[in-house]
């Protein structure tokens, strides 16, 4: 139960350059000493033309694209025999760590030793971000091409995981038909572990689009949606550092194009609900032999309420003393509607819950759902991206949701709103939100949702927006 104040951290951002590029530059006139040389700089992810050198020396690049440090006579006559040109030159104050960050897609968030975090994703800027939630402060940022991070681009989806004491990311690069996994539990130090792609036995990545991370006592399991090859590609990241493939979902099976993935659980049966567009607007999948997972449930489009399901942005799973439910937001729509998944082969819609209707006023454009209890009640928040808002609803009885409050543009300065994270810490009687999409970090304070206040914000600074 939760007992004291509520903390509800709203992150609307755009930022990133590698936290290691400029983590000595400050120092670099204190002691020539400080700065490491051109090679070490390099193996620890500094771009080449962003290497710093000693106060008496230029930087030039040598024709196989690496940096050298010379002094000015050595870099004419470097220069006049074709062997290396002087770099571009350098700004002389070092980029703000957030300036190259925009279009923050996803978010997820993390504790460490009692510390919270969040990491997120710029699909624009292809690069991967960690912070502070308590200081706001950006601890580091992964760039394509950079330090190892090679299957980048176009990230589409994160998902995060631990394992013993350590905290994993995977990032489906929707552009490199790849998912990348990092090392995120030092959160200031972003590390690359594995890249999966069309070599080593995974044959199902082409536009990976969605990832779902199932744990269970046979290990760890990741589901990549494939929009180029219609399958799903299953990936055992039990050791994350040596991913392997685990099976195949082929379009056999999906009957359509797979889009979103969801694993859920029902009496200590795992299943994957699969949501798409076209005539099948969602399908649920037995996976508990991954060699051979089979199809439980189908949804057809033709249902006023199951083509919803079509296209849908999110799911959640939720249980009460009357069922086990997932929860689903159709963005096109504006459409939230609750399923009752008791019996995984016969999905039955309970509840359709439409914008402007029964006092559900900002659903426009819903996307990403996040569900919590509190006081023995169960709340949902849903990010609606057209209404640049957060409707609260209670969802205790799934029959007959109830709107308890909005979170409104104007009153907050919501941008975009893209994706929520909610995590109830116990230790601290406190419960986290952090959402994605924008240009603005903000902080929440509630002791229940029907009161949330505002208690800090901050904006980028003008020259540092996109």
């Amino acid at each position: 139960m939760l007992k004291a104040v509520t903390l509800l951290l709203v992150i609307f951002t755009t930022a990133s350059v590698g936290m290691s590029s400029y983590a000595f530059a400050a120092s670099s006139t204190d002691a020539a000493a400080v700065i490491p040389s051109p090679v070490e700089q390099v193996a620890n992810g500094v771009a080449a033309v962003d290497v710093v050198c000693k106060d008496h020396l230029v930087l030039m690049l040598r024709g196989d694209g690496n940096p050298v440090c010379v002094t000015q006579a050595s870099s004419e006559r470097l220069a006049s025999m074709g062997i290396a040109v002087l770099a571009p030159p350098q700004s002389q104050d070092p980029p703000h760590l957030i300036s190259l960050v925009n279009d923050l897609l996803d978010a997820e968030m993390y504790a460490v030793s009692g510390e919270h975090y969040a990491v997120m994703i710029s699909f624009s800027n292809s690069s991967v971000m960690t912070l502070d939630i308590s200081s706001q402060e950006v601890l580091d940022v992964a760039r394509v091409g950079v330090g190892g991070f090679d299957s980048l681009n176009g990230p589409e989806d994160i998902e995060i995981f631990q394992s013993g004491e350590m905290w994993y990311a995977m990032v489906a690069a929707y552009l490199d038909d790849a998912v990348m996994i990092m090392d995120i539990t030092d959160p200031t130090d972003i590390v690359p572990v594995a890249t999966i792609d069309s070599t080593g036995g995974f044959d199902a990545l082409g536009g990976a689009r969605d990832i779902a991370v199932h744990q269970s006592p046979d290990g760890t399991y990741a589901y990549v949606t494939s929009v180029i090859d219609d399958a799903i590609q299953i990936v055992n990241v039990t050791d994350a550092t040596r991913p392997t493939p685990a099976g195949i979902v082929e379009d056999r099976t999906l009957a359509s194009t797979p889009l979103h993935a969801n694993v859920f659980e029902v009496h200590g049966k795992p299943y994957l609900l699969v949501t798409g567009n076209g005539e099948v607007a969602a399908q649920i999948l037995d996976i508990s032999d991954l060699a051979n997972p089979v199809r439980a449930g189908i949804i057809m489009d033709d249902h006023v309420a199951f083509s919803a399901l079509s296209g849908a942005m999110d799911t959640k799973k939720f249980e009460t003393p009357s069922g086990v439910f997932l929860m689903v937001t159709r963005a096109y729509e504006s459409l939230v509607f609750m399923l009752d998944i008791a019996n995984p082969a016969d999905p039955a819609i309970v509840s359709v819950i439409a914008d402007g209707e029964g006092g559900f006023d900002s659903l426009g454009g819903a996307r990403d759902i996040e569900i919590f209890q509190m006081d023995d009640k169960i709340y949902a928040m849903v990010a609606s991206q057209t209404d640049h808002a957060v409707q609260v609803m209670e969802i205790t009885d799934p029959f007959n949701p109830v709107p308890v409050y909005v979170i409104p543009e104007g009153y907050d300065m919501f941008d975009l709103t893209y994706h929520l994270d909610v995590e109830i810490v116990p230790s601290a009687d406190l419960a986290l939100l952090i959402g994605a999409g924008g240009d603005l970090f903000q902080t929440y304070g509630f002791k229940n949702p029907l009161d949330i206040q505002m208690v800090g914000s901050w904006m980028l600074p003008a020259e540092s927006a996109p």
